[in-house]
């Protein structure tokens, strides 16, 4: 029989814990066991907000969260025009990754803000820091200029999206509380429908610099309805009764930074190897064994710190746990990595515009469905609490579609770009809606909760870091590097140097000349496409060894 799942008695926080029940069996390897969702009745009352309050508050909290998860995406179809115009197509990693480091790295320090500071404090200062951010990119007058502005808007979307969940923890109820998730699952969708249009129309017809100039107005009034709205919660001191600056200033600050360094080092490792470097370049090296000495310095201090630590290695030693991690992170280096390099090929191969190739990505997008999904999701799992099996099915589809673009020719019909998307969509949206259920249904304590709940969305966005780490690093580096090989096989007597700077540059050649060129993108962009293939297949490969419960 499925195990249930209780919730823990509540404390002074009005979070509630979703606490795992132990399986009597929990050796036993051949069954899978389907954890259930169960809310007692006594705890469906505690004093949340309700009617018009609660409405805008979460109206507030979601458009925030549209606008972060626009930023992820609206560069998408506008980056081949923002890297033409500052001549730095070499510096497109750049451009999508840095938005994730920081994102990512602080991610977890916000983490632990939210156990001390108000929510309502940690999301108005992480919007303010966000628009800061979104400001310094539209006006930027260089690449250089833009990357930075892309770091400050990462680190307000650290802070926006704890904050954002750790409200919603707080003010929505147990029960309705997967409808929230769904809401946030919406927004990722709707910013995954109209990004790539929205950049690719603004970059064709207005100016790329209005996809940044469209968080102000849009952040500003979020911002005055949590103001007014949003209730100043403190959270649960849990017995530590000393003043908050000196509970802000204990947190893991050397932590985040070691943190940041692993992330910054993969990536200028992995950016640099085998493009603007030979992989045995001594910087190369160095940057690589930088990587691996901060990841074990920062394991080190995290165990050093125990209970203070800013990621809970407790959560590490769970297996539901890492298998949530884990999964989050192959399915966003997919996505993510789709979401970014399909469109080179649409504006390369096809040779379609800016806008077109938003229009192009329409069939990943609408099938990932994740509003639907979402939805559907969240009240399967409230009415009956299983959720791992949509998981499971997200792995087969992503494997699949990894394997079929793959294949893609430059004679490649419509029907089957449009096909092979509508597998990655699928797979997509059934596992990424879940897994956050999953990670909270397997915690053994209410105080647990917003750990679990940083750790798998920082391993999420990891992978979309890493997705522009190593995903669009990797496939940055596999790209580069096999069209170099390509241009000389197709098209030897073209400069390299100028492909390699600019998609539009193609059109520049006489028309018989493109033809090769085309042909040499093609069989470049298609190694990026197999990285969905292993992140598919061991979210299959999860269903004995981790998603269970621990």
């Amino acid at each position: 029989m499925p195990s249930p799942l209780t919730t823990a008695p509540p404390g002074d926080n009005v979070n509630d814990a979703i606490v795992l029940a132990r399986s009597p069996e929990p050796d036993k390897e051949d069954d899978l066991i389907e954890p259930k969702l169960e809310v007692p009745e006594e705890e469906s009352d505690l004093g949340h907000l309700r009617g018009a309050k609660l409405y805008v508050v979460v109206t507030c909290i979601l458009v925030t969260f549209l606008l972060v998860a626009l930023d992820q995406t609206i560069l998408a179809t506008a980056i081949p025009r923002i890297t033409s115009d500052f001549h730095a197509l070499d510096e497109v990693t750049w451009i999508a990754s840095v938005y994730f480091i920081t994102q990512a790295s602080f991610m977890l320090v916000f983490g632990q803000l939210t156990s001390v500071v108000a929510g309502k404090l940690v999301f108005l200062g992480s919007l303010f820091v966000f628009e800061v951010g979104s400001l310094l990119c539209g006006i930027s007058t260089n690449v250089y200029f833009l990357i930075a502005g892309r770091a400050v808007a990462g680190v307000g979307a650290a802070g926006i999206t704890v904050g954002s969940l750790a409200i919603g923890a707080t003010l929505v109820r147990l029960e309705d509380r997967p409808v929230f998730m769904a809401g946030a699952g919406g927004c990722m969708a709707l910013a995954n429908i109209i990004g790539p249009i929205l950049g690719g129309a603004l970059a064709d017809h207005v100016s790329w610099r209005w996809c940044f100039y469209i968080n102000l107005p849009c952040g500003a009034v979020s911002a005055a309805g949590a103001l007014i709205a949003l209730p100043m919660i403190k959270p649960s001191s849990d017995g530590d009764h000393r003043p908050v600056w000196i509970r802000i200033a204990r947190m893991d600050w050397v932590g985040a930074v070691l943190c940041i360094g692993v992330v910054s080092s993969l990536l200028l490792g992995l950016q640099w190897g085998g493009t603007s470097k030979p992989w045995d370049d001594p910087t190369i090296i160095g940057l690589l064994v930088t990587f691996g000495v901060s990841t074990i310095l920062l394991v080190g201090w995290q165990h050093y710190l125990g209970n203070r630590a800013m990621i809970p290695l407790k959560a590490l030693m769970r297996r539901t746990q890492v298998g949530c991690c884990i999964v989050a992170f192959l399915a966003y280096l997919q996505l993510l990595t789709l979401t970014y390099y399909l469109p080179l090929n649409f504006q390369s191969v096809k040779g379609h515009t800016a806008t077109q190739s938003g229009i192009d990505l329409l069939p990943i997008v609408l099938s990932n469905v994740q509003v639907t999904i979402a939805l559907a999701g969240s009240i399967i799992v409230k009415k009956t609490g299983y959720f791992l099996y949509w998981i499971f099915l997200g792995g087969i589809f992503r494997a699949l579609a990894g394997g079929l673009l793959f294949t893609l020719t430059k004679e490649s019909g419509t029907a089957k770009l449009i096909g092979y998307q509508i597998f990655v969509g699928l797979g997509g949206g059934m596992t990424l809606t879940n897994l956050l259920v999953a990670a909270q249904a397997d915690v053994e304590h209410e105080k647990y909760v917003p750990q679990a709940t940083a750790l798998v969305t920082f391993t999420q966005f990891i992978g979309g870091q890493v997705t522009k780490i190593t995903g669009l690093g990797i496939g940055g580096s596999i790209f580069a590097s096999k069209l170099r090989h390509n241009l000389a096989l197709y098209a030897p007597d073209t400069p390299a140097e100028l492909l390699l700077q600019s998609v539009y540059a193609i059109r520049t050649f006489p028309e018989d000349a493109q033809g090769p060129i085309i042909e040499a993108y093609t069989q470049s962009l298609k190694w990026t496409y197999l990285l969905g293939v292993p992140a598919g297949k061991f979210t299959l490969s999860t269903r004995q060894r981790f998603l269970r419960p621990s």
